[in-house]
């Protein structure tokens, strides 16, 4: 077999399977498609994809009528605290914290709440 080259002025070099396939990639959009057969056969393919689309594109005067649009961004701030004690276990690779350092975390916690 020979070295893959899909550009349209080498493909005299490819055998017939490679010829077939290079065209077949091309025609479904695998590749970019250069003759106008190729590109007659890539829009059959895909022309109701291609149609559907545009179906969703908005319309731009509608969009420009609208105006300068700020984006009001939300954060979510909420601790899952399962997740959070999940998280702390496998760094302690799922080890338990003993009792003294539990009340010593928490008076911690505490006197920072306190600050």
């Amino acid at each position: 077999m020979t070295y893959f080259k899909p550009r349209s002025e080498e493909t005299d070099e490819l055998s017939a399977f490679e010829r077939k396939l290079v065209k077949s990639l091309k025609c479904s959009g695998h590749l970019f498609p250069e003759t106008d057969d190729e590109i007659r056969a890539f829009d059959q393919h895909f022309s109701k994809e291609i149609k559907a689309s545009g179906k969703n594109i908005p319309n731009p005067a509608a969009l420009l009528a609208k105006g300068r649009v700020d984006k009001m961004w939300t954060v979510k701030t909420e601790i899952d605290e399962s997740v959070k004690e999940n998280l702390a276990q496998a760094a302690r690779e799922g080890k338990e914290i003993p009792d003294e350092i539990k009340r010593k975390m928490i008076d911690d916690r505490n006197n920072a709440k306190k600050k």
